[in-house]
């Protein structure tokens, strides 16, 4: 049976309401369905006005859900953080079924890390509520955890949101869209998983792992010089991938200054490599006619995990709408990707997004990838940075109204 936290079901409108308030399901046990709460059941309209909330499901198994919205309920909900739970498969930040409506703003939606299948937000069975400015985030705690899930006819419209799927896995998309789901995005940014750390006491040649566990592709290094007072002429440090490689840096002086200094670095074609998890790179240090000094080494990085598209289309012949959207994939997955059922019968539409691929050093991936030939293909006015495959944008022409980069 369910253990919840806060159910509120039945008839009630929105003097019926929760502000400030801390609910949290501390259910460790077993059997699932622990959800932080419950709105509606059944034909009860379930109105509701909840304010500045945190949200939390127990870790008691599959499907706790951060909140659980059901039935007719269409609740007001403002800058509340819902998260789902951390012990099992189908912990959702936020699950709507049954046909809900309602309107939320500024709430910040972030599925279990438990298991795979873990959403930020999860539409089923004609659920249609609206999201103002509203963050959705998959979980990270295995493969498939998606940012925003709709299927089963649902139509919920999102607005200047944003989503990003989890990052410990393949599947993990930002957006996915199934079956005869309608959901309408607007002004949406889909982003990546970025991180970042530093490599500390860098003196002579050493290695760095940027992830132990993911494969990665750096964005940016720096470096900055802790002890000593710098190096005399000719001091350099170079990275690669290799032992005295030099792909990504090559041969940078270190610029001779008291510790407690930037050295910058000039970074070479190899920082676009897709490194595989645990894979690391060599520093070389050479101090030239000074004295060795200590180094850190500040980097960022993407997680490059394959089958994480941005947005996933799969069977979606829905009436589907992406309008002014930012849309950018790892550089291992395709930002959006259409099956061939979608291709056949989808009647959805993509107008003025901004769509790209982040580059790589092989292999690289599509802004626009169709399993068929797409052809005349609703998309129009975007700019599509990374290519397309079976894409024909207007009879006859392969970009139409849009901009191939």
């Amino acid at each position: 049976a369910s253990i919840v936290a806060v159910q509120i079901i039945g008839t009630c409108d929105n003097t019926v309401r929760l502000e400030n308030c801390h609910i949290e399901n501390n259910n460790t046990g077993t059997g699932g369905y622990g959800h932080g709460l419950i709105l509606g059941a059944g034909v009860s309209v379930t109105s509701p006005r909840i304010e500045d909330c945190y949200i939390k499901a127990g870790n008691n198994g599959a499907y706790s859900h951060g909140i659980y919205v059901g039935g007719k309920s269409n609740p007001y909900v403002l800058r509340t953080r819902t998260k789902g739970g951390g012990g099992g498969t189908d912990c959702m930040g936020a699950a709507f079924v049954e046909y809900p409506t309602g309107l939320y703003k500024d709430c910040y939606f972030n599925a279990g890390d438990g298991n795979t299948t873990c959403y930020g937000g999860y539409f089923n069975q004609s659920a249609s509520p609206v999201f103002d400015h509203c963050d959705f985030r998959g979980g990270d705690g295995g493969n498939l955890c998606i940012g925003c899930m709709t299927g089963d006819v649902s139509s919920p419209q999102f607005n200047d949101c944003t989503v990003r799927g989890g990052s410990a896995g393949t599947g993990c998309r930002g957006i996915y869209v199934r079956q005869s789901a309608a959901p309408r995005y607007k002004g949406t940014k889909v982003l990546l998983h970025t991180a970042g750390y530093a490599k500390t006491g860098v003196t002579a040649t050493t290695t760095m792992i940027g992830h132990a566990t993911l494969p990665i592709r750096y964005l940016s290094m720096d470096i900055f010089v802790t002890t000593g007072t710098g190096v005399g002429s000719g001091g350099t440090v170079s990275i690669g991938t290799t032992l005295a490689g030099t792909e990504i840096v090559n041969a940078q002086a270190i610029e001779a200054a008291p510790a407690g200094n930037w050295s910058k670095v000039t970074l070479g074609s190899g920082i676009i490599n897709v490194l595989g998890a645990n894979a690391p790179l060599y520093i070389t240090v050479d101090n030239g006619t000074g004295s060795a000094p200590a180094l850190l080494i500040y980097y960022t990085y993407c997680i490059a995990n394959t089958s994480c598209e941005a947005v996933y289309f799969s069977d979606a012949i829905g009436a589907w709408k992406l309008s002014g959207c930012e849309i950018e994939s790892n550089p291992a997955s395709d930002a959006v990707y259409a099956t061939a059922a979608t291709v056949t019968a989808s009647q959805g539409e993509i107008i003025g997004c901004d769509i790209s691929v982040m580059p790589r050093d092989t292999a690289a991936m599509k802004a626009i990838n169709a399993e068929a030939s797409w052809s005349p293909a609703p998309i129009y006015n975007c700019v599509l940075a990374g290519g397309t495959t079976n894409i024909t944008a207007a009879a006859g022409t392969a970009n139409g109204t849009n901009v191939e980069l």
